[in-house]
């Protein structure tokens, strides 16, 4: 009866694990994100599952982004941080993990202003990169966290060398258009915008800083 009882255990658990991790899912589509996380949280007593880790970090960020009050935003995210950490010991080598906890660690420095986790930030999608060299997100996400640490020469770098492995990359060319627009480079910005929308002509962000920088003028 014992062997019995624990088969049953056995194949029931994944299958309570998947129904759980589906009532998470819908409720991240219904913006219920407390719920989520029980669902998810359940799913992974059940199993222990990569995407379930990977899916209550974000929403975890997700609750840190949308929550006004401070002491909130860092429970939420240190939380995030702790299950993108968790899922990374299960795939050590997941460059899109790597991405994920540095875009956790960038939002931990912007909204609380600690610069420690703009280090980690850093660190980290640096980890992406070097597991993804083509990994266009993380060379946008690196720039991004350069910038927002004062560093803008090593944002502008990052930008180029994302651009050396992916010369169209429309992301790339707006977010160089922006950072030269930001530093009041007109002339570059007007550049790169151009140059997004030689790519792709309707591009709606490029028109729209054209007509900023036309407007300036």
């Amino acid at each position: 009866v014992f062997i019995l009882v624990a088969g049953i255990r056995l194949f029931l658990w994944p299958v309570l694990a998947d129904v759980h991790f589906k009532k998470g899912l819908k409720a991240v589509s219904q913006i219920e994100y407390a719920r989520a996380v029980k669902e998810f949280q359940v799913a992974l007593n059940y199993k222990k599952e990569p995407v379930y880790y990977e899916s209550i970090a974000k929403v975890y960020r997700e609750m840190g982004i949308s929550t006004k009050k401070p002491e909130r935003k860092r429970y939420y995210y240190e939380q995030s941080i702790k299950y993108y950490k968790k899922l990374l010991l299960l795939k050590p080598n997941f460059a899109l993990g790597y991405n994920a906890l540095g875009g956790t660690c960038l939002y931990m420095g912007k909204d609380i202003g600690d610069e420690l986790f703009y280090k980690a930030a850093i660190e980290n999608f640096k980890k992406a990169i070097e597991l993804r060299p083509d990994f266009i997100d993380a060379y946008v996400n690196l720039a991004t966290a350069y910038y927002l640490w004062g560093l803008k020469d090593k944002a502008v770098s990052t930008y180029l060398d994302a651009l050396r492995k992916d010369p169209l990359s429309t992301t790339v060319l707006f977010n160089l258009g922006m950072l030269h627009y930001l530093e009041k480079n007109y002339g570059k910005a007007e550049e790169y915008w151009k140059n997004v929308l030689e790519i792709e002509p309707e591009n709606l962000d490029a028109k729209r800083g054209l007509k900023l920088l036309e407007e300036r003028k």
